[in-house]
């Protein structure tokens, strides 16, 4: 276990971007132009970005990325920061027809604008998220997924092996609503990558944070429910095959310890899923207002809540694991088996880093479509409306892109980013790209900070004739956001509040 020494504790332990995005999100415009052309002008900013700034192979196809935002939950989970519509139980059918209907056209705006520019459009990947995209009807799911690769050229077969598959269709997982027939069909339609929303294994840990199983029933009686749930739902997707399970979980949530996580990850080990995305708690109740309810509880924080990572970390990793049961760490917080695609991805470089987290899709543009989602290409980010109304009505009766904000990267920022993107993957910096990094204005700047973390032991720098290179130390993985801050000239030079983000620890 990494031992942390108080006064490094101390001095790191500060708010920090996650760095999904570069800049990140606080930097971005409000689109507003007091005439109500805000949008517009926008709009043509975006689609003239992804016609001259794309991917394009330079025979007429662009590649893209899809991410599908479905904000809708059953319930409410106290600890969610997502957008998200919660308490929709059931879901009524007029709002989920008429959001998917908004969804579907959005997607046809941006067909008809590229279609005069581009001979293919080619889907290189798709994933939907939320909120829970499984709360919709088999009928509707069939129905949004197959309108989707109608209109695109997949890239690969979506059905091929996994393996051999240049892409990959994904989506995220209430197991608490999921059903075997449920999960088939969603595999019959293509997807093939399944992120179960586990967080964590404890009953007193989900009760406190609104996601027990159920409540009319017994305790003891909740936590075997919950897992032989879950375990059943693992079973028959192993048995489909060609398959990929994820588990998200989180660490230094109310009421977790050391004991706790112990047993969670045994749990965890049990059901053997192919990756794990073990996320820190972010908690942010002046953002997440439904996160000032658990503030009654203990939560770790500190030294206390990277034990609790470290000790999953130790257990996730053990050598005393047989080589099918046990992962490798990847960037910040990811850990995966040898054979899973994002192992496979990490060994040839071909990983990426964005507000899906780590994935194998190289794809310069992202389209997302949906209420507070984030499209992106090589150069610009545009959000969505987040209000559902107003997204429905921007799209249904004004017929245009429903965004809300945006920010045209210029040739400094797309350098920084790909600076911060290889650190938060790869834990380090290759030569070529500090090189060009001490080419700008803001070098002697970012150069200082690096010495303070360089002697601070966080990092390690090497020179080989007139190069170097920079390596994060295992100490310095504990503190990786802020060894991103000192790339990002952006924050220190706008010095932007830092209760605009979460705890680095």
């Amino acid at each position: 276990m990494i031992v942390i020494p108080e006064n490094i504790l101390t001095k790191y332990q500060t708010n920090a971007p996650r760095y999904t995005s570069y800049p990140p999100i606080t930097n971005w415009n409000s689109i507003s132009d007091g005439n109500g052309n805000g949008n517009e002008n926008i709009a043509k900013e975006w689609f003239h970005s992804l016609i001259n700034r794309s991917e394009s192979n330079g025979n007429g196809e662009i590649e893209l990325q899809i991410y599908i935002h479905i904000p809708f939950c059953k319930y409410k989970c106290k600890y969610c920061g997502c957008y998200r519509i919660p308490n929709m139980n059931p879901l009524p059918i007029e709002a989920e027809n008429s959001y998917i209907q908004a969804i579907l056209e959005e997607f046809e705006i941006y067909i008809n604008n590229l279609s005069s520019s581009f001979s293919e459009i080619s889907l290189a990947g798709l994933h939907l998220g939320g909120g829970t995209p499984n709360i919709l009807s088999n009928a509707t799911l069939t129905h949004l997924i197959s309108s989707i690769f109608s209109k695109l050229n997949v890239k690969s077969n979506a059905r091929s092996n996994l393996k051999n598959n240049d892409f990959l269709a994904s989506i995220e997982i209430d197991p608490r609503l999921a059903t075997p027939e449920q999960l088939q069909l969603l595999y019959n339609l293509g997807i093939r990558k399944f992120s179960f929303g586990v967080q964590d294994l404890d009953q007193n840990v989900l009760k406190m944070i609104g996601r027990e199983q159920t409540q009319q029933t017994q305790q003891t009686q909740q936590t075997q429910q919950t897992l032989e749930n879950l375990k059943e739902l693992i079973k028959y997707l192993r048995e489909i095959e060609n398959t990929s399970i994820n588990f998200d979980l989180i660490y230094g949530l109310p009421g977790q310890t050391k004991k706790s996580m112990k047993e969670t990850v045994e749990k965890v080990l049990e059901l053997s899923p192919d990756t794990i995305a073990f996320y820190s708690y972010a908690h942010v109740p002046w953002h997440a207002f439904d996160q000032q309810e658990l503030e009654k509880f203990p939560i770790a924080s500190g030294s206390l809540k990277r034990e609790l990572f470290e000790v999953a970390t130790e257990m996730l990793t053990s050598e005393m694991l047989s080589a099918n049961k046990s992962y490798i760490p990847i960037g910040m917080d990811h850990f995966s088996k040898q054979d899973d695609l994002l192992y496979i991805g990490y060994k040839k470089h071909n990983l990426k880093r964005s507000f899906m987290g780590y994935t194998c899709n190289l794809a310069y543009v992202t389209l997302a479509l949906g209420a507070s989602a984030i499209s992106s290409s090589n150069n610009f980010f545009v959000q969505n409306e987040k209000d559902i109304d107003l997204y429905k009505e921007s799209i249904l009766k004004q017929k245009k892109l429903p965004l809300i904000k945006y920010y045209q990267k210029n040739a400094e920022d797309i350098l920084v980013a790909k600076v911060i993107e290889e650190l938060m993957i790869y834990l380090k910096v290759s030569s070529d790209l500090l090189e060009k990094l001490k080419q700008c204005s803001f070098w002697n700047e970012i150069d200082k900070r690096l010495q303070d973390l360089k002697s601070d032991g966080l990092i390690s720098m090497q020179e080989s004739g007139p190069k170097s290179t920079l390596e994060v130390t295992e100490l310095g993985r504990v503190f990786l956001r802020n060894i991103a801050m000192a790339f990002d000239y952006r924050l220190h030079a706008l010095s932007i509040g830092t209760k605009k983000f979460s705890s680095t620890i």
